[in-house]
């Protein structure tokens, strides 16, 4: 019985492997890509999914910030254009964030960084986009949605879409960048 201890022992440790490998393939390859989340992404909204990703902490405070996180919370149809935290930190854009545009004495461009992201009264799934469109925001200013190929969309001059998740009350486009107003003039918008 000795003998086979070690060996038993050592298939448990085996089939523990498997299990977390198993685990680790099943969040890779899940469509929710959340795999914290405790009910299924079709039932949540989109702020109760941002509460609970550990992705998104850094944006999702500068939504708080900023006073649109009370619009998210209210709307029933929103377009988020959002980029994830490595994201952020992969074009320095976190320190930017972090360290100038969260101080109150910036409260109003961050509100205004933050409209580019946030599109209220309208839900734009993949399908909406079979020609290129311009989103408004609230504030006046736009942002063109150009889609490349059958799974590439290119929002404003840089940044793409990196993944897509949809929500009860709307749509998250993951974007490898901030949208610093890519439209200065309010003329460029309404070309």
């Amino acid at each position: 019985m000795e003998s086979q201890l070690p060996e038993y022992l050592t298939h448990l440790h085996v089939a523990a492997r498997a299990r977390q490998l198993l685990f680790l393939c099943l969040v890779m390859w899940s469509p929710s890509g959340f795999p914290s989340d405790p009910q299924p992404r079709s039932q949540l909204k989109i702020t109760e999914s941002l509460e609970i990703n550990d992705e998104t902490k850094l944006f999702t405070q500068a939504l708080k910030s900023s006073g649109l996180w009370l619009t998210l919370l209210e709307s029933t149809q929103v377009t988020l254009l959002l980029p994830k935290d490595k994201a952020l930190r992969n074009e320095g854009a976190d320190f930017l964030l972090e360290e100038v545009l969260l101080k109150p004495e910036n409260s109003e461009r961050l509100a205004d960084l933050m409209a580019q992201h946030v599109y209220t009264g309208i839900r734009l799934t993949r399908k909406s986009f079979e020609n290129s469109t311009t989103l408004k925001n609230k504030l006046g200013g736009c942002v063109s949605v150009e889609k490349q190929s059958k799974d590439a969309l290119r929002i404003g001059p840089e940044a793409v879409v990196t993944s897509h998740l949809s929500f009860v009350n709307g749509e998250i486009y993951f974007i490898d960048r901030l949208l610093w107003h890519p439209y200065p003039e309010q003329d460029s918008c309404l070309k």
